[in-house]
Formats: structure tokens, C-alpha cells, sequence
């Protein structure tokens, strides 16, 4: 066994350090077996020692590292002067893609009369069929400058290899993050699917829907903003999450939601237990109240953050987009991501951006059968309309139609430069993009002129579009999906056993991929629809 000193400059400690965050995040699902591959350890040196450093005293690191050539390991080490102490963690790659960890910080000796500098036996250990055993230990080095010599020496020998080993760790790990999927979840605010509301969304349709499944029939469990959302993030119907309205005495994100249900929510445990870094940007919970499009407050990472009626920087999908895009662009590499993208579009005001303003000017709202119609056979609430409207609420509801509309032509250019950045960045083959929205929307239907809340296609019928790993383009399903599938689905893509959860809905990954067919499991649905 040879002994060898090297160091990480910063930038590459930066990037090996994300690296050992994805490690330790894998070890947590996974089962370790044998040892093998390339261990580092990560360190960013200062950029000179402290004065009062004593080179009479230290720490060690020591790490295995695979020769390549033959079955010989090699321990790499580093003498570090007293006071440039650190927390040094090693890596472990095993050449299945399984991983090992150790956390390790240098022991230092007891007093400066102490001249063992290096006790790599005491400080790192190795994982080897199921067994902690003691590392092999390095040369012990008596004197500080003969240790700074031997580092010197070493140095210029081993860089190659170290080298190397930095370009296998990112290699590995590239790899590694490929068999994890990246998943994108955009959620409209009030987007119907049954009186047109795709309609515009020509980017959407073609870079989503036609490069992937289009569900006929997705539905929502309670046609409202916050019981919606409340469903799609933990998964369960409105009688279990406890969400009945949009208030916080109906518990929209009241501290008994946040305690009690929020943990509990998808992107929670994707964060948590699966190893994903996670991204929101946009409506969470109505209690942010941000369906405005200008002059709003947002919460920037629990700091608040205010914007004005300047279309260039206030604007807010345009805003919501360009954070996704940064998101995108600066994260890290090594792990999967979950990236959710909540638009106030097309919900009211159903302010446009300034060149949609002119758009659609001849549009009126679809004239269905129901249109302006007494629903004297319906529930009692639908027995109030007033039959048949007056012309200024159909003039109304007309141009709130064209309004929604023009929103709209904003959300579908987020669609269209989120899936560009995937692109460019080599990650759109490996990454799950869903399109819907947390209810529909009526204006006219049973003489009711704007709004939803009602169980009737038009608010409860929502439009699901989603592209992906093994997914077949232009497909469509009649399957019958509801929002509270969507947690369970988003679960399973990301390999968290869904087993563990309380959601109510039920995962249909196996349709998307084509291992089930979806008349098999639209019998299995939890509630039906």
C-alpha cells in the first residue's frame, strides 16, 4: 500500500460536495454490499494558514481510491497545520452504483506533546459486507515538516490521479442522476378543459400533449382553489385533509394544515426521503393571495419580496417563469429536482400581458347547450340563477372569456422555455412534465355567469397533459384520473414506495409507461368519478 497526499481546489470541493449530499440521499434507499470504486475526501483549503497555527499538532484524512490497473488500494492522505480544521467527509463510490458514506471528522491529538499527526485508523472507517471494519492507516509521519515534505513530494505524482478521480466521481454520478427522473408539475388557477380552455395553448398541446398522454377525463375533488390544491399536494380528498374552503378558519394552510398535513405532502417526502431537491414558484395555498399580476408581495424564501406594475419585472408569470429558468440553470447536477410551477393564469383579474392585449377580440364564450339555460332540474343553488341573464352579464362574461384567454398565451410561453432549457441543458429525455390546473371554470352555464365551485363538467373536469421517461407520444386515455392521484403518480415516478403513505389516490405511472392497460385500472380508482 503507498501512501499519497492531495487536495480539491475549491471549486472542485464545491462540486464533490453536491456530489456527497446525492450519495447520502442514495444510501438512504439503498442496500450497501461491497466495497469497490473510487473514495475522495472533500476539502477546501483556506487561502493561507492561520498566524497563529501550530504546525506541532493536526488532523488527518485518510481515503481509499481504486488504482484502475489492479486490485491495490492506495490511501490518499492530507496533513492539515493546527487551526485549519475541517469537517472532511469521504465518498465511496461502488462500482454497482450503490454507495457507501462516512462521515468523519479528524480527531485531533490530545495535547500538543501528542506527535502522532496522523490516526487515520481512529478517524475513518470502512463498510464491507455488512461489517464497520478499521481503515487501513498511513504512514505516521513524527514531525510536522517532514509531513509538509512528504505532501510536497506527492503532490505532483498524484495530481493526475486525483484528477481522475474527480472526473470518475462526476462521470459516476452523472449516470447515477440519470436513472432518477427530474419531474415538472405546472398548475394553472381556474383552467377549464371543457369549454376550451386549452384552446390557446398551442405550444402546450404540441410540446406536451402531442409529445406524450393526453387524459380525457381528469377530475378534482372539490372545484376550489385550496381544497384542490390542498389534494393534489397530500394526495387525499377534502374529508381527510380537512381543507373546506379558502379561508383560514376552512383551514387553507392553518397551523393545524401545516403541522399536521404539510409533512406529509409530495414534495415534502420527495425532499425528505427520496433525495430530490424541490423548487415552488407561484400560488401555494390561497392564503398567499397571489392571483394578481401586479403590484403583489412574494415570499422569496420566507423573505418578503415586493413588486410594482413594471410589465418588464413585475409581471408575474413572466416573473414565475424566469425564477424556473434560474432554477434550472443553477442547480445542482447531482441530483434529481422537482420543480413546480403554480400560474395565476387564467384565474381573475385576467390582466394580459401588453402585447396579448389585442388578442382574440372577436371571441365570445362558447354557446353549449347549458349556456344560458335554467338548471330547474339541478340542486337548489343552481335554481337561484337568474334565467334567462341580462345582456351586460353575457357582455361581461364575454370579455372576461377573452381575458382568460389572453392570460393564457403567457403560460404557454413558460411551456415552451421551460422545455427549451430541459433541452439545451440534456435533461428532457430524463424528465416527467405534467400540465393541469386545480379546477375548471364556468361562464354561462346554467345561466351562471363566472366562476366555478359547482359539480358539473365545466369546474370539475380539468385538462392533464404529461411527457416523460418511456411515455409514447400522441397518445390520449379516457381513463379517469383525479387530482388526488397526481401525489401517488409523482411519488412512484421518483421511487418512493407510495405503500408508505396515507394518500387516498392511487398511482397510474403504469399507464403512462404502457405496462398496464388503462382499462385495468380505471376499475381500481379510489371514489370512481
Amino acid at each position: 500500500m503507498a501512501t499519497r497526499a492531495a487536495y480539491f481546489s475549491p471549486s472542485e470541493a464545491q462540486i464533490l460536495m453536491e456530489a456527497y449530499e446525492e450519495i447520502k440521499h442514495e444510501r438512504a434507499k439503498t442496500d450497501m454490499a461491497a466495497v469497490s470504486g473510487s473514495t475522495v475526501f472533500l476539502l477546501e483549503p483556506p487561502a493561507q494558514a492561520p498566524d497563529d497555527a501550530d504546525p506541532g499538532e493536526g488532523p488527518s484524512a485518510a481515503a481509499t481510491a481504486h488504482d484502475g490497473d489492479d486490485d491495490e488500494e492506495e490511501t490518499i492522505s492530507l496533513w492539515i497545520p493546527e487551526g485549519m480544521r475541517y469537517h472532511v467527509k469521504t465518498v465511496k463510490m461502488v462500482c454497482n452504483a450503490d454507495c457507501v458514506i462516512s462521515n468523519v471528522v479528524a480527531k485531533w491529538p490530545g495535547s500538543v506533546h501528542d506527535s502522532r499527526i496522523f490516526r487515520a485508523s481512529e478517524i475513518y472507517q470502512c463498510y464491507h459486507k455488512g461489517v464497520w471494519l478499521p481503515a487501513f492507516s498511513p504512514d505516521t509521519f513524527t514531525d510536522p515538516q517532514e509531513a509538509q515534505q512528504a505532501y510536497n513530494h506527492a503532490h505532483a505524482r498524484t495530481r493526475a490521479r486525483v484528477e481522475m478521480t474527480f472526473g470518475l466521481l462526476k462521470a459516476r454520478f452523472h449516470c447515477l442522476h440519470k436513472l432518477r427522473p427530474n419531474i415538472v408539475l405546472i398548475l394553472t388557477d381556474d383552467l377549464d378543459v371543457a369549454i376550451g380552455g386549452m384552446t390557446p395553448l398551442n405550444k402546450t398541446r404540441k410540446l406536451i400533449g402531442d409529445a406524450g398522454i393526453s387524459f380525457t377525463n381528469a377530475f378534482v375533488a372539490s372545484p376550489l382553489c385550496c381544497p384542490s390544491r390542498a389534494s393534489i399536494l397530500t394526495g387525499k380528498y377534502p374529508h381527510n385533509h380537512h381543507v373546506i374552503n379558502n379561508t383560514l378558519e376552512g383551514n387553507c394552510s392553518s397551523p393545524a394544515w401545516q403541522k399536521t398535513q404539510e409533512p406529509q405532502t409530495f414534495p415534502a417526502l420527495l425532499q425528505a426521503y427520496a433525495g430530490y431537491q424541490t423548487f415552488f414558484a407561484g400560488k401555494y395555498l390561497n392564503q398567499e393571495r397571489n392571483s394578481k399580476y401586479y403590484n403583489y408581495t412574494l415570499s422569496v424564501n420566507g423573505k418578503p419580496k415586493k413588486h410594482g406594475g413594471n410589465y418588464s419585472e413585475d409581471y408575474l408569470t413572466d416573473v414565475l417563469t424566469n425564477m424556473s429558468l434560474d432554477f434550472l440553470q443553477y442547480k445542482s447536477n447531482y441530483r434529481p429536482f422537482f420543480m413546480m410551477v403554480s400560474t395565476p393564469a387564467p384565474h381573475s383579474p385576467w390582466t394580459s400581458a401588453p402585447q396579448y392585449q389585442d388578442r382574440f377580440k372577436d371571441l365570445k364564450a362558447p354557446r353549449d347547450p347549458n349556456f344560458n339555460v335554467h338548471g330547474k332540474d339541478k340542486h337548489w343553488l343552481i335554481r337561484q340563477a337568474k334565467t334567462p341573464m341580462t345582456n351586460s352579464s353575457i357582455e361581461l362574461l364575454d370579455d372576461a372569456f377573452r381575458k382568460r384567454w389572453r392570460t393564457l398565451l403567457s403560460v404557454d410561453d413558460l411551456v415552451e422555455k421551460v422545455v427549451k432549457r430541459l433541452e439545451v441543458r440534456g435533461e428532457l429525455e430524463n424528465t416527467y412534465i405534467i400540465f393541469t390546473s386545480d379546477n375548471g371554470y364556468h361562464t354561462g352555464q346554467f345561466s351562471l355567469p363566472l366562476d366555478k365551485r359547482q359539480l358539473y363538467e365545466s369546474d370539475i373536469r380539468v385538462p392533464l397533459l404529461i411527457r416523460g421517461p418511456n411515455i409514447k407520444p400522441n397518445q390520449t386515455t379516457g381513463l379517469a384520473v383525479q387530482n388526488v392521484d397526481l401525489g401517488p403518480t409523482i411519488l412512484d415516478m421518483a421511487g418512493y414506495n407510495v405503500n408508505k403513505t396515507t394518500m387516498d389516490g392511487m398511482s397510474f405511472l403504469p399507464v403512462l409507461g404502457g405496462s398496464v392497460n388503462s382499462s385495468n385500472v380505471e376499475d381500481r380508482l379510489p371514489g370512481g368519478v
